[in-house]
């Protein structure tokens, strides 16, 4: 257990070196804290510490924002509470990070990243490897009983719901975060369904597309990649989930595009093998974090 913390309090404090251009040793303590924002006179949230640094980083939240740290009865301006000023340090620089030459993330860089996540949460391709070995049990049941092509569908789409609740459970580790029961009961319950609708639907448009042909199929996962964490994170019904992923897709006149798409085309090509899996699967979730919380909040 003493392993296991002191792992993860590494890895989290190589992030906030990675997001804020220092160390801050505060940052592990805070992640405990509740943030209330004041809008029009009342209190909103509670909100995490994630949640606060990413309305700074999207100038939602802005210096003199009043905020209130768990029960304090009176609320600070943002820029006066010691765990958030350092979200304020580089403003000037996020604000240009849409600017020409300036690059938020490379295939490289990301995929650096997933290797990082996948070291520091070798519990993840433990995970995974469950997630491959029912898949294919369960295929092989859906195969016999249904036939060739109802048996792939259905586990196709069980493999794609079972996708998304890793990665619900991979966002929550990249940020630090704790996977309780109080976030499976009280976060990722109430969004189960809409997962579930949106891991349907995609299968089936998916699937139609590589009935028609095979280049529809991939552009369908390129582009509704992100579906899932806009659901999670955001609480999006899945029509809504579904144009945000395409939005962030196109983001900065396509800049990433290529890159969102050659990451999702080597994850393909390790789903062909089959066998990398247990190790491809956590490093591609923690590229495709690090590309998601870039280009949400950038």
């Amino acid at each position: 257990m003493r392993r296991f913390f002191v792992t993860n309090k590494f890895f989290l404090s190589t992030k906030m070196y990675h997001l804020t251009g220092q160390q801050n040793p505060r940052f592990i303590a805070s992640m405990a804290n509740d943030f209330y924002v004041e809008i029009s006179g009342k209190k909103d949230g509670p909100h995490d510490l994630v949640t606060i640094m990413r309305r700074i980083r999207a100038n939602k939240i802005g210096m003199d924002t009043l905020i209130f740290v768990d029960d304090s009865p009176t609320a600070e301006p943002a820029k006066n509470i010691p765990d958030l000023m350092m979200f304020f340090n580089r403003g000037s620089e996020q604000k240009n990070n849409n600017a020409p030459g300036v690059t938020l993330f490379t295939l490289h860089s990301i995929l650096h990243d997933g290797w990082e996540f996948t070291m520091q949460h070798t519990i993840m391709s433990v995970f995974s490897g469950g997630i491959i070995l029912v898949s294919l049990l369960l295929a092989y049941s859906m195969i016999d009983m249904f036939g060739l092509v109802v048996g792939v569908m259905s586990s196709w789409f069980a493999f794609v719901l079972s996708f998304y609740m890793y990665l619900a459970f991979s966002l929550r580790l990249y940020r630090g975060q704790p996977v309780s029961a109080d976030f499976i009961n009280t976060k990722l319950s109430p969004v189960i369904p809409t997962l579930l609708l949106a891991a349907f639907c995609l299968t089936m448009m998916a699937v139609g597309g590589l009935i028609v042909f095979v280049i529809p199929a991939f552009f369908v996962v390129v582009y509704y990649i992100f579906v899932p964490f806009f659901i999670l994170d955001r609480r999006m019904n899945m029509v809504q989930a579904m144009y945000a992923s395409r939005l962030l897709v196109h983001k900065y006149k396509h800049r990433y595009f290529k890159t969102v798409a050659c990451l999702v085309l080597a994850f393909v090509g390790s789903l062909i093998l089959i066998i990398p899996l247990p190790l491809t699967l956590p490093i591609f979730a923690g590229a495709l974090i690090r590309a998601y919380e870039e280009l949400s909040t950038g």
